[in-house]
Order: structure tokens, then C-alpha cells, then sequence
């Protein structure tokens, strides 16, 4: 990351990503991924409903709202369900 640009806290977020210039919506999860205790930060982009291989693509975010802070389950079903959830709000919140 370059020292002049900063990430918002760890956390989930709705956001909507840009990818050869047109704009999708996006639900992004910045942090370590304590479910999985990752221990690197990293930022993953959920483009809502996309279909195709984007891997190596270059894309811009911009945050649109925070969903809540990032959290460690016990269980890997306990996080789909609540990414599930937060999907459900992203939608809501994007008004699609």
C-alpha cells in the first residue's frame, strides 16, 4: 500500500466497485479474517450478483456505508450465514 493512501477500519461494508469503467455494486470485507485467523489485512470484493473471472483485474471501490465491525465465529456456517445477512442489508441499503 502506498503511504498516501489509508483503509477505513476493519469491517464490512457496501460498496460499489468499478471494472473497466462501469460500476456494480459490492459488498467489501476489509481486515484479517479472524474466522480463518488469517492475521494479514487484506480487502475482498463481493460484486453483487456478477458473473466471470475477474482475478489479476484491476478495480476501484468506493465505500458507501459500514455494515457492522469484523467478528471471529466459531463456525464457518455461522459466517456464511451472516454474510448471507449482510448481503440482505448491503441490497437494502443499495436500494437493489
Amino acid at each position: 500500500m502506498d503511504s498516501q493512501q489509508a483503509l477505513p477500519a476493519d469491517g464490512v461494508y457496501v460498496t460499489c466497485a468499478y471494472l473497466r469503467d462501469k460500476a456494480y455494486p459490492a459488498m467489501t470485507n476489509i481486515g484479517k479474517c479472524p474466522t480463518f485467523d488469517s492475521g494479514k489485512c487484506t480487502v475482498e470484493v463481493h460484486i453483487l450478483d456478477y458473473q466471470g473471472d475477474i482475478y489479476g483485474k484491476e478495480l476501484t471501490i468506493d465505500v458507501i456505508q459500514r455494515i457492522r465491525g469484523e467478528k471471529k465465529f466459531d463456525t464457518s456456517e455461522q459466517l456464511a450465514k451472516q454474510i448471507a445477512e449482510d448481503i440482505k442489508q448491503g441490497r437494502a441499503i443499495l436500494g437493489s
